[in-house]
């Protein structure tokens, strides 16, 4: 958010998103991250239901939010603070981006 080049993508908050296959083995992150974690969700987004983490490292305070939808589960890592610049999960473009998530 607020970027306008694509080195922005270093140095403010943002959206990246995985998608791991319809066989992928889901692991819980709470068992693959360190730090503290508090849950978020579930949330139904346009009949897709997303839940996750918001999670805080020594470095750095993100979520990670999964999306049930058709064919599969997505990931959604959301850097919430890039260099005192912050977003949040109830931002009107995340929840517009999580909402519109499809698998073709």
């Amino acid at each position: 958010k607020g970027a306008e080049t694509e080195d922005d993508a270093y140095t403010t908050p943002g959206v990246t998103i995985r998608f791991y296959g319809v066989d992928w083995d889901f692991m819980a992150p709470e068992d693959n991250f360190e730090g503290e974690f508090k849950a978020w969700g579930p949330m139904n987004l346009n009949g897709k239901i997303a839940s996750g983490l918001i999670g805080l490292t020594d470095s750095e305070k993100f979520a990670i939010v999964y999306v049930d939808v058709d064919g599969g589960e997505l990931e959604v890592m959301v850097q919430l603070e890039q260099f005192e610049q912050t977003i949040s999960l109830d931002d009107d473009d995340v929840l517009a981006i999580l909402a519109s998530l499809e698998i073709k």
